[in-house]
C-alpha cells in the first residue's frame, strides 16, 4: 500500500469519526412548543412558530402573508445538562438563499446560555434535511443552564425539535424578557443582512437589556399599511417601536397623511 493510499484513508477515517457521533448518540427530541416560546406578538398561533396567524389577521399582500409567517424574532426558552444539544427542522416554507443574509440567518438556530446573568452565544446550525439531526453546540460540562434558541429569519418552521443525550434533562424555561414592545418596521428589523438569526436589533437589545422587543420586521414592506396598524393595535404590548419610513415613498406619506 503506497503512503498516498495510507494518508487517503487516514483522512477518511478522521472524516467518518467527524460525522458518527450524532447519528451513533442517543438522543431524546423534545419539541420546541411543549418549552416556552418568547418574542410572539400573540401567544397563540395555528402554527406556534409563526410571528402573525394569517387565518386570523388579514393581510392583503402574499409577500406580506409570507413574511408574517417567518419565525423571526422567536426563540425557544429551555433549561438543560445535556453535554450536547442537537435539533432537527421541517419546514413549510424554507429560504435557504437571500441576497444579502448567510444561510445561518436564513433558516439556521442560534444559541445562547445565560452565563453570569447576560447572554452568550453558544452556537449555530443550519437543519437542511428534516430526517437529519444536526449538532448546535457540544462539549458542555453537565451541569443545568438557561438556554435560549432562535429561529430561523427568512424560513417558517413547522417542527422544531430539541434534542438532549439520553438521560440528561430538558424542561421549558422561563420568560426572560420584561414587559413587551412591538416593533414594526423594514429589513432594518427583520434582520436582512444579519450573520445569525439571533443577532436582528430587537433581538439584541432584549438580550441587553432584559426588555422584551418582539420582531415585526417585514423587509422591504414597511410602508404605513393601515392592516398593519388595526393588527398592532390589538396587540397585548407595553410599547411600540416604528421603523416606518425606510421602505415609504413621498408619495404614500402624503397619502397616509391625507387618509388620516
Amino acid at each position: 500500500m503506497t503512503a498516498m493510499n495510507i494518508k487517503a484513508i487516514s483522512v477518511l477515517t478522521a472524516l467518518t469519526v467527524f460525522i458518527l457521533p450524532l447519528g451513533a448518540q442517543d438522543f431524546r427530541f423534545v419539541e420546541a412548543d411543549a418549552l416556552t416560546l418568547v418574542g410572539k406578538l400573540f401567544p397563540e398561533t395555528s402554527n406556534p412558530y409563526n410571528r402573525l396567524d394569517t387565518l386570523v389577521c388579514r393581510i392583503p399582500d402574499r409577500v406580506e402573508r409570507n413574511q408574517a409567517c417567518n419565525s423571526t424574532g422567536i426563540a425557544v426558552s429551555f433549561r438543560t445538562d445535556s453535554p450536547v444539544i442537537a435539533v432537527r427542522m421541517s419546514f413549510d416554507r424554507a429560504k435557504v438563499s437571500h441576497r444579502i443574509s448567510p444561510e445561518l440567518s436564513t433558516m439556521g438556530l442560534d444559541l445562547y446560555i445565560r452565563k453570569d446573568g447576560a447572554w452568550m452565544w453558544a452556537g449555530s446550525a443550519v437543519c437542511r434535511d428534516s430526517s437529519e439531526a444536526v449538532t448546535v453546540v457540544k462539549g458542555m460540562d453537565g451541569t443545568m443552564h438557561e438556554c435560549l434558541m432562535y429561529l430561523p429569519d427568512h424560513s417558517s418552521p413547522s417542527s422544531v425539535g430539541i434534542g438532549v443525550a439520553a438521560g440528561s434533562e430538558i424542561e421549558a424555561g422561563c420568560r426572560p424578557f420584561r414587559h413587551r414592545v412591538a416593533v414594526f418596521g423594514s429589513s432594518l428589523t427583520h434582520g436582512s443582512g444579519c450573520s445569525r438569526s439571533g443577532m436582528g436589533y430587537p433581538q439584541q437589545l432584549s438580550r441587553m437589556t432584559g426588555i422584551g422587543f418582539i420582531n415585526l420586521g417585514f423587509g422591504g414592506h414597511s410602508r404605513l399599511q393601515p392592516y398593519f396598524a388595526e393588527i398592532l393595535a390589538g396587540a397585548d404590548v407595553d410599547a411600540y417601536l416604528f421603523d416606518a419610513m425606510t421602505n415609504t415613498s413621498p408619495e404614500e406619506i402624503r397619502e397616509k397623511r391625507l387618509e388620516s
